[in-house]
């Protein structure tokens, strides 16, 4: 009975003229197929003219044929492509209400033509105008064989709303929905994505690690990158273009993002100083780890040996803005730096000192080493700091013509 069903359907879809179309019995009443051809046609234009103006299909008269497992065509070119829908996953998904006439909507008669038109999200998603915009809906306007559009990443006839925890795109299965595409090798290399392997990075962040434990609310890929508006990382309408980065870590992290925008670091970005750090420079892109984690790029270790110092240090850098380096040697020389070295975690590192994100000049009257601010700066540490605590030099430089006397004893 199956096979009969199955041949049935087949045989629907690979009707080619308007004869066979009528004369092909409606999958509800498959009896009728044998009739003698004139009564076939008698029974068509009685069934036309009784017909109510509007054609209302039934999603079970759909089911019928697309419910049956393994259903499936084979095209011209000899590719097989899958139709069938399990009906449970159906009725569980955002459109199950809708019925399947709401997006198929150039089905007007059964059985309906093989080739329909592919489904227009944009008739109830005014999001598909954004989508349009982005380097995916791009690919897809290319003709891209890569990209479906919507369904790539929201599903087919499977889609649930971002909530459920079934959803390709709730936070705990974006990673994964994602690197569907952006961690598939041949992908990347194509397309020349600056990442190779985002979604095993990304796992191992603070974020990740966030929604592992409860938090929704945590940055994922869309939260970051944009969803149907994401854009390249070089258009200055992205939000992740340099001067961009900031306003997007301030939705979760709005006072650290002040005090960056208030920091030299910050004023220099946004007037164009393309070598100033942005939020991802210190703390990663996609492997952001919190600052307890000795890994991470802003552990208190580490700022010393390689975040502070990727700029500091850099005597091609530092020598544009006449800023002298050389500090993280000072540093390792000082008590501080040999404490650091001993394996000490409360001893005093960059940030310390300098701040984390409201990183000001010595001579801003609001610097936390500004000569006048010192004494409350060491005080974090250490009580009983007074005003004569911090008058001696903090980084000794052996070769500054200044620091002759300390450079000696300091050798010595």
């Amino acid at each position: 009975m199956m096979g009969d069903k199955h041949n049935f359907c087949l045989e629907a879809v690979s009707l080619q003229t308007e004869t066979e179309r009528h004369c092909m019995v409606y999958p509800r009443r498959p009896s009728i197929a044998a009739a003698p051809t004139f009564t076939c046609i008698l029974l068509v234009l009685t069934s036309l003219l009784l017909m109510p103006p509007s054609f209302a299909i039934e999603d079970s008269e759909c089911i019928f044929c697309h419910g049956e497992a393994g259903f499936k065509v084979t095209r011209p070119d000899g590719s097989v492509k899958p139709l069938y829908v399990d009906e449970q996953i159906y009725k569980a998904s955002v459109h199950a209400n809708e019925g399947c006439n709401a997006c198929h909507s150039d089905i007007t008669e059964l059985p309906h033509k093989a080739a329909l038109e592919k489904v227009n999200c944009g008739n109830c998603h005014d999001q598909t105008e954004a989508y349009a915009k982005s380097p995916h809906g791009q690919l897809v306007k290319n003709g891209s064989t890569e990209v479906n559009g919507c369904s790539d990443c929201h599903g087919v006839h499977d889609i649930r709303h971002v909530t459920d925890e079934l959803s390709y795109m709730h936070p705990r299965n974006m990673p994964k929905t994602c690197g569907k595409c952006h961690s598939d090798p041949k992908l990347v290399k194509e397309h020349l994505i600056s990442v190779a392997d985002p979604t095993d990075s990304y796992l191992k962040s603070a974020h990740a690690q966030a929604i592992a434990k409860g938090n929704l609310n945590a940055a994922t890929c869309t939260k970051c990158h944009g969803s149907h508006d994401l854009l390249p990382s070089d258009n200055p309408d992205s939000k992740i273009y340099r001067k961009n980065i900031k306003t997007t870590c301030a939705d979760c992290h709005p006072q650290a993002a002040a005090e960056y925008e208030k920091s030299i670091h910050g004023r220099a970005l946004q007037a164009g100083i393309k070598d100033a750090p942005s939020c991802v420079d210190c703390h990663g892109e996609h492997d952001i780890e919190p600052p307890s984690q000795k890994g991470s790029t802003v552990n208190p270790r580490q700022q010393v040996i390689a975040t502070c110092t990727k700029c500091h240090d850099n005597e091609q850098i530092m020598y544009k803005y006449g800023i002298e380096t050389g500090r993280q040697a000072s540093y390792m020389d000082s008590y501080h730096g040999l404490a650091s070295a001993a394996g000490s975690d409360i001893v005093a590192t960059c940030a310390s000192c300098h701040e984390n994100h409201l990183v000001l000049p010595q001579d801003d009257p609001e610097s936390s080493i500004n000569h006048a601010n010192l004494p409350q700066t060491c005080a974090k540490c250490h009580k009983d700091a007074g005003p004569n605590f911090a008058v001696g030099r903090v980084h000794i430089m052996p070769t500054d013509p200044g620091q002759k006397a300390l450079g000696i004893v300091r050798l010595i």
